[in-house]
């Protein structure tokens, strides 16, 4: 099973490098399938979302994420990603990211990084 999961993760890895979003999308999906919890996966899933011109869809998807399991997914890269579309999406960017630096400062790891919240 894990070695299915990491062929299917680098052949849609490699279909991000090629810049082809929607069949990553379709893969990152099958990997979802196969393994819920899988945070890579579902991260990369966003950011094809995004540049398949979903970016309403990405910022609910990896706000899903963080609602499903926030003290596990509560990541450097999920949040940065999260973070750098909100301020894409909406004017009150930061409002949304002081409530996810707030979730990270209560639910983030020791070496979360708020940095990645792009505040200052």
């Amino acid at each position: 099973m894990l070695l299915c999961l990491l062929a299917r993760t680098a052949a849609a890895l490699v279909l991000v490098a090629k810049g082809n979003y929607t069949d990553a999308l379709l893969r990152f999906d099958d990997i979802l399938e196969l393994d819920p919890n899988n945070l890579l996966a579902a991260n990369n899933k966003a950011i094809c979302m995004l540049y398949t011109c979903d970016l309403a869809g990405a910022i609910a998807f990896l706000e899903s994420v963080l609602r499903a399991d926030i003290e596990r997914n509560m990541h450097n890269g999920v949040v940065f990603n999260l973070s750098m579309m909100y301020d894409l999406a909406t004017h009150h960017a930061k409002e949304k990211k002081r409530t996810l630096q707030s979730l990270a400062q209560r639910y983030g790891s020791d070496d979360f990084d708020v940095a990645v919240l792009k505040l200052g």
